[in-house]
């Protein structure tokens, strides 16, 4: 992740001279891009572009980050010098899936292609993402032995063994043939030991009051959670003991006025993606599970910080930091906001019209 982590705006030079800054943007669903600047769509609207026009931009200074923009309308392209390119780069790529040892992810060879020179012709390919589809590829993984894409099929007994089988499902049955024993497996899609409340298909989902708190007094940790995005807007939240990650998650959500509508994960150590230290959502892959991880047993003492990390698609990032813990809390309903500053941000912020600037920039840590 870290060599990819420079998210900094670049210098976009346009055909008229001038030089205009343009931000990088998470799109969602692993996509990034940018949302221009208004010098940008000025000299953009003016070209009146049409659907298969392209725009194409060269590398004047990777380290300087600048870059210079050419549009390039359909109708005067080079289309058998374009063809040419295609067929070049595609087998370049081929070649590097074929060397691989278990496929290849598409930013993989990208980047391969860029750090081999495929892309330093004055006259670009078509873009990646046209040219590298499944007709090309799959034919490659067959001739690897990958069946249903990455699955490794043998021609002796392994073969029997694996069959057609792929992804976890043929691990665990591998396993079960092996020691005699049926894998105990979890379910992402009917998580196992999830209470009614936090079940999606139950109804409206809620945090489960702490037991505990019911009939006497209980330990219970103030944890202020902020946006990485916006600092100085926060919420406190005490939450008991006995709760869990889930309800945790559950009354951060009530706290912003968010959706709860996509999966999100906690990360001890405070770094996304770390899997060693993630407990995801109910329905996620990862090792722990929040509905299963009880806030006491944490070891959470003042000042430690941990990781909310909400969609993995948009990436919101939100510290949670333990500002106290109580040992003799009093009967109550728990867990409970106790403290506001500033407005909650929207989840899914508008953009301006004109600038194409977005209402909030969920990202703006990252610049």
């Amino acid at each position: 992740m870290q060599k990819r982590s420079d998210r900094s705006p670049v210098q976009v030079q346009l055909p008229d001279g001038a030089i205009t800054q343009l931000p990088l943007d998470f799109l969602g669903k692993s996509r990034w891009g940018t949302s221009g600047s208004p010098a940008f769509w000025k000299w953009f609207k003016s070209l009146k572009a049409r659907q298969a026009d392209h725009l194409i931009f060269y590398v004047v200074d990777g380290e300087a980050k600048l870059y210079r923009v050419e549009f390039q309308r359909r109708a005067t392209r080079d289309e058998n010098t374009i063809a040419a390119r295609n067929q070049a780069v595609t087998q370049a790529a081929l070649a590097f899936l074929r060397k691989s040892i278990g496929g290849a992810a598409i930013w993989d060879i990208a980047s391969h292609l860029l750090s081999t020179g495929r892309y330093h012709d004055p006259i670009p390919p078509d873009p990646l993402s046209e040219i590298w589809t499944r007709d090309v590829w799959e034919p490659v993984m067959q001739e690897k032995g990958y069946v249903g894409g990455w699955m490794p099929v043998g021609t002796d007994s392994t073969q029997q063994l694996y069959g057609a089988m792929t992804g976890a499902d043929s691990a665990d049955q591998l396993i079960t043939q092996l020691f005699g024993q049926t894998v105990q497996t979890y379910d992402v899609d009917h998580p196992p030991q999830l209470p009614r409340e936090y079940d999606p298909n139950a109804g409206f989902r809620r945090p489960r009051p702490s037991r505990k708190a019911r009939s006497g007094t209980v330990t219970t940790y103030t944890l202020r959670v902020k946006h990485r995005a916006l600092p100085k807007v926060w919420r406190d939240i005490e939450i008991a003991e006995d709760q869990t990650l889930e309800d945790l998650h559950l009354i951060i959500q009530q706290a912003y006025d968010w959706s709860d509508d996509h999966l999100y994960s906690f990360f001890m150590s405070g770094e996304a993606w770390d899997q060693g230290s993630e407990i995801g959502s109910p329905w996620s892959e990862s090792s722990g599970h929040t509905h299963q991880v009880a806030i006491g047993d944490l070891s959470l003492k003042p000042r430690r910080s941990f990781l909310y990390l909400f969609d993995y698609g948009d990436n919101h990032e939100f510290d949670v930091q333990v500002l106290k813990v109580n040992p003799s809390s009093p009967q109550g309903n728990y867990p409970h906001i106790i403290a506001r500053q500033g407005k909650a941000p929207p989840q899914y912020p508008d953009y301006d019209e004109e600038t194409g600037q977005p209402e909030w920039n969920p990202y703006a840590h990252w610049e």
